[in-house]
C-alpha cells in the first residue's frame, strides 16, 4: 500500500471512530469531548497529508500513477500542471474530500464554546466520512505496472487559467452546503429551531457566494474556450451545480425572514436539508457517466454509481428522517400580514426560487426519470427548453426583488412607497426611452430592461438610505444590482448578438461590422506559453485607424489527435468582436506541385486527389538499435484521373550524417510523388508531385484559407459586472454575519414540547419573534 492510500485508509478510520464520539458527547459524555477533537484533527491531517502527496507527485512527475498519467504530463506550465490535481473523476474527489475536513476544523474552532459542536459535528463528519470513502474508492493512488516516460496530458479544453480556480472554489461551495444541512439537522435533534438561524446564516452565504463565482468562472471559461460565443448554455453540468445554488438562495432568505418575525422554520429546515441532498444528485448525475455523451465537461462512469446513489439514499433518510419525527413540534407562525409587506415579498422569492430549482433540476434528471417504468426509451430535454421556461419567472423574480427590500415589515403604506418608487420609474423610463433610440424595440427585451434597470435603482435607493451604517449592511443590495446588470448583459448577447460567416483566403481582404479582416496564415504567438499554432488575423477599424491582430488558437493536440480550436476576443466597453474559426484549409500547393497533405485530409492536384493516411517505420527495430537508417514512409491513398484506386508509400530517408533524400514514387501515368518533409507531430506531410500538368495552378491555389464565426457580443461587460457585483455583494454580507454569529457560552434550550404532551400541538400564533426597523436589509 503507498503513502497515499495508507493515509486515506487512516483518515477513514479516525473518520469512523470520531462521529461516534461526538454522539456521545452530545447525549451527556462531555469526557469524550478531546477524543472526539482528536480523531477529528487526525482525520484532517491525514487527508491533507494524502493531498499534499498527491500534488507532490503532480510537480515531480511521478507517471507510474495513474492518474497522473491520465492527466498530466512534463510540457505543462506551473499553474495548469498543479491544476491536473481536480482534472479527473479521482482528483476532484479528493480535492472535495480535503476541503470538508479543513471546514470540518472550522466548525469545530467557531463553535469551540457552544454547546453546539457535538449535535453540529456528528452529521457533518458523516458527511465527511461518506467523501471520503467515495475518495478511497475512486482510487487516486492507483499505480501502473510499468512506468511511461510522460503521460497523456490534460484535456487540452481545461488548459486555460480560468479551469485553474474554477473547481476549487466550486467545491468549496459544494463543501460548505453540508453546514446548513449540518445546523439543521442539529437543530431538529436539539428541538431548537430558532438558534440553529444564526449560525447557519454565514455558510449558507459563503456557499452561496462560492457556488454563484463557480457558476461564473465556468461562464468565462466556456466563453473564452469553447467558441461558440455564449457563457451559458444549459448544459447538464452547469445546470447541476446551478441548482443547488437556487435551494441555497431561497434559504438565504428564508433564514432573514425566519430570523426576523419568527416564521418559516419548516420552510427552512427543509429547505437546508434539500440544499445540500442537491449537491449529492449533482454529484450522481455528473459522475454516474449518465450525461458522458451529452455534457462536454461530465465524467464517465467508474464504479461510483452504487456508492453515490448510497450516499444520496443515507442523507435523504437522515435529513427528511429527523424533519418527519420533529415536525409536529415545529412551532409555526403567521407567515404575513399583508400583502404589502417584506415578509410576502420574502416569500413569493423562495417561492420563485423554488420553482425555477425544480424546472431546471427535472428537466436535467430526465435520463433518470425515463429509467423508471412507463419510460420505453432515454429521454434528454433539448437545452431550448430551459429559456423560455424559466424566463416568466426569472422576470417575476426580478420584480420581487426590486419592490421587496422598500416595504417594512408587517404592513407598508401605499403613498410612502409610491414617492419611494417615483425616482426609479423615471430613471426606468429614461432607460428605455434610450434604448428605443438605439432601435432596442423588441417587447421582451424592453421588458426585462426595464425589470433591471428598475430593480437596480431601488436597491441603490436601499444603498443611500443605508451608506452611513456601514458597508457590512449594504451586501444584499448590492448582490440585487449585480443581478440587474447580469439581466441587461443577457438580454444583450441573446437578443441583439450580430454574427456573419467569412471564407478568408490569406492576404485578401473582407470587411463586416465597418471592420477588415486579412488572413495572415498559420502561426505561433510568442505570448502563448504552450506554444499552439493559431491562425493569424488581421482586424482593421478604418474609423479608428487601428489594427488588432487576433490569434485563434487551432492546433493537434499531440497525445490525443485532437482538434483543439479558441476563439479570439477583442474586448470592448460595450461590446466585444468575437472570432471562432471553424475551419483551417491549408493552401491546395505551397508551390507549384508542392503539396502539404494533412492526415485524413483529401488534396486535390491536375486531375488527382491525395489522401494522407498515416506514416509507417519500415525499419524500426534497427533504428531502434542504431543499426540502420532513418526511414520514414508516408502512406498515402491516390485517386487518379480515371478512377483508379491506388495507395503509395514515398519514403524520406536520413543517413549517418543526418542527410535527407528522396525517390519518387509512381502515382499513373507520368506522375510522381516525392516525399520532402514530415513532421509526425502535426501530422502532416510535404509531398512534391511531378510529371503532371502545373500551368493550370492559380494564384489562390498557393493560399490557405480560413472559415470565420464573426460576432459582436453586446451587453457582455453588464454580464460580467454583474456576476463580480454579485459575489461581492455575498461576500460582504458573509463577513457582516459571521461576526453575527460569533457564539457566546450557551445551553442547551428547553426542550419543545414532545407529542403526547397536554400541549404538544404548537400553537398557530399571529404574533412576531421581534419587532424589527423597517429599513432592515437582507444579507
Amino acid at each position: 500500500m503507498n503513502v497515499g492510500n495508507l493515509a486515506l485508509v487512516l483518515g477513514l478510520a479516525s473518520n469512523i471512530t470520531a462521529p461516534p464520539a461526538y454522539f456521545l458527547w452530545a447525549q451527556g459524555r462531555a469526557d469524550l469531548r478531546g477524543t472526539a477533537r482528536l480523531f477529528t484533527g487526525l482525520l484532517t491531517l491525514a487527508v491533507v497529508g494524502a493531498s499534499a502527496f498527491h500534488m507532490r507527485n503532480i510537480l515531480t512527475h511521478q507517471f507510474q500513477y495513474e492518474y497522473i498519467n491520465n492527466f498530466s504530463d512534463r510540457s505543462l506550465p506551473t499553474l495548469l500542471l498543479m491544476s491536473t490535481f481536480w482534472g479527473g473523476q479521482s482528483g476532484s474527489l479528493l480535492l472535495w474530500s480535503t476541503w470538508s475536513v479543513l471546514f470540518g476544523l472550522v466548525l469545530i474552532w467557531g463553535l469551540r464554546r457552544s454547546s453546539w459542536e457535538p449535535y453540529v459535528l456528528t452529521p457533518y463528519l458523516l458527511v465527511t466520512l461518506c467523501i471520503t470513502g467515495i475518495t478511497l474508492a475512486a482510487g487516486p493512488f492507483r499505480t501502473l505496472s510499468e512506468t511511461p516516460l510522460d503521460g497523456r496530458g490534460l484535456n487540452p479544453l481545461l488548459q486555460n487559467y480560468w479551469m485553474a480556480i474554477h473547481p476549487p472554489i466550486l467545491f468549496t461551495g459544494f463543501t460548505t452546503m453540508a453546514g446548513p444541512f449540518a445546523f439543521a439537522v442539529a437543530a431538529l435533534w436539539r428541538r431548537d429551531y430558532d438558534g440553529w438561524v444564526r449560525l447557519a446564516q454565514p455558510w449558507t452565504l459563503l456557499a452561496w457566494a462560492c457556488l454563484g463565482a463557480g457558476l461564473a468562472l465556468g461562464g468565462f471559461w466556456a466563453y473564452e474556450s469553447l467558441g461558440w460565443g455564449g457563457f451559458w448554455g444549459w448544459d447538464p453540468v452547469e445546470n447541476s451545480s446551478l441548482v443547488p445554488w437556487l435551494f441555497a438562495s431561497a434559504l438565504l432568505h428564508g433564514l432573514v425572514l425566519q430570523g426576523a418575525r419568527g416564521s418559516l422554520k419548516r420552510g427552512n429546515l427543509a429547505l437546508a436539508i434539500l440544499g445540500y441532498l442537491m449537491v449529492v444528485y449533482s454529484t450522481f448525475l455528473t459522475r454516474s457517466g449518465l450525461w458522458g455523451q451529452v455534457s462536454i465537461h461530465s465524467f464517465v462512469e467508474l464504479g461510483l454509481m452504487r456508492y453515490l446513489v448510497a450516499y444520496l439514499a443515507v442523507f435523504a433518510s437522515l435529513g427528511f428522517g429527523m424533519l418527519a419525527w420533529r415536525w409536529q413540534t415545529i412551532g409555526r407562525r403567521v407567515l404575513y400580514s399583508h400583502v404589502l409587506s417584506r415578509e410576502f415579498g420574502l416569500l413569493i422569492s423562495i417561492g420563485l426560487f423554488v420553482i425555477i430549482a425544480l424546472i431546471v433540476g427535472i428537466g436535467t434528471s430526465m435520463p433518470v426519470i425515463s429509467m423508471l417504468p412507463g419510460f420505453t426509451s432515454q429521454v434528454i430535454v433539448d437545452l431550448g427548453f430551459y429559456g423560455p421556461t424559466v424566463a416568466p419567472f426569472g422576470f417575476l423574480l426580478v420584480v420581487t426583488m426590486a419592490v421587496g427590500p422598500l416595504l417594512g415589515w408587517q404592513r407598508s403604506k401605499y403613498g410612502s412607497l409610491r414617492n419611494v418608487l417615483k425616482w426609479p420609474a423615471i430613471l426606468t423610463g429614461i432607460t428605455l426611452f434610450a434604448a428605443l433610440l438605439l432601435n432596442i424595440i423588441y417587447p421582451v427585451a424592453l421588458l426585462f430592461i426595464a425589470a433591471a434597470v428598475f430593480a437596480a435603482a431601488t436597491n441603490a435607493v436601499v444603498i443611500r438610505r443605508l451608506w452611513r451604517a456601514g458597508p457590512l449592511k449594504l451586501g444584499g443590495y448590492l448582490s440585487h444590482i449585480g443581478v440587474g446588470l447580469l439581466l441587461v448583459g443577457i438580454v444583450g448577447t441573446s437578443l441583439y448578438k450580430q454574427t456573419a460567416a467569412l471564407q478568408l483566403t490569406q492576404d485578401t481582404p473582407q470587411q463586416v461590422f465597418g471592420r477588415q479582416f486579412v488572413f495572415r496564415g498559420m502561426v505561433v504567438p510568442e505570448a502563448d506559453p504552450l506554444k499552439r499554432r493559431a491562425v493569424e488575423i488581421e482586424v482593421i477599424d478604418p474609423q479608428a485607424g487601428s489594427t488588432w491582430t487576433a490569434h485563434a488558437s487551432y492546433y493537434i493536440f499531440e497525445k490525443t489527435g485532437q482538434l483543439v480550436q479558441h476563439p479570439a476576443i477583442e474586448s470592448g466597453l460595450w461590446s466585444d468582436l468575437y472570432l471562432a474559426v471553424s475551419q483551417y484549409d491549408p493552401a491546395p500547393q505551397l508551390a507549384p506541385g508542392l503539396l502539404q497533405l494533412i492526415r485524413e485530409t483529401p488534396q486535390a492536384i491536375a486531375g488527382y486527389l491525395l489522401t494522407f493516411k498515416q506514416f509507417e517505420l519500415p525499419n524500426r527495430e534497427a533504428m531502434l538499435q542504431g543499426q540502420g537508417p532513418v526511414v520514414v514512409e508516408a502512406v498515402i491513398e491516390v485517386l487518379a484521373p480515371d478512377g483508379t484506386l491506388s495507395v503509395v508509400k514515398p519514403a524520406l530517408r536520413v543517413d549517418e550524417n543526418g542527410v535527407p533524400s528522396s525517390e519518387p514514387v509512381k502515382l499513373s501515368g507520368e506522375a510522381t510523388a516525392l516525399l520532402a518533409l514530415v513532421d509526425p507531430a502535426r501530422q502532416t506531410a510535404i509531398v512534391k508531385v511531378a510529371g503532371v500538368d502545373l500551368s493550370t495552378v492559380k494564384p489562390d491555389d498557393l493560399k490557405g484559407r480560413v472559415f470565420v464565426e464573426v460576432s459582436r457580443e453586446p451587453g457582455i461587460k453588464f454580464a460580467w459586472g454583474g456576476f463580480i457585483l454579485g459575489v461581492l455583494g455575498g461576500l460582504l454580507a458573509l463577513l457582516r454575519r459571521w461576526r453575527e454569529s460569533r457564539p457566546m457560552v450557551d445551553v442547551l434550550p428547553t426542550p419543545a414540547p414532545t407529542p403526547g404532551s397536554p400541549n404538544n400541538r404548537p400553537l398557530l400564533q399571529p404574533g412576531v419573534a421581534q419587532i424589527v426597523p423597517a429599513n432592515t436589509e437582507v444579507p
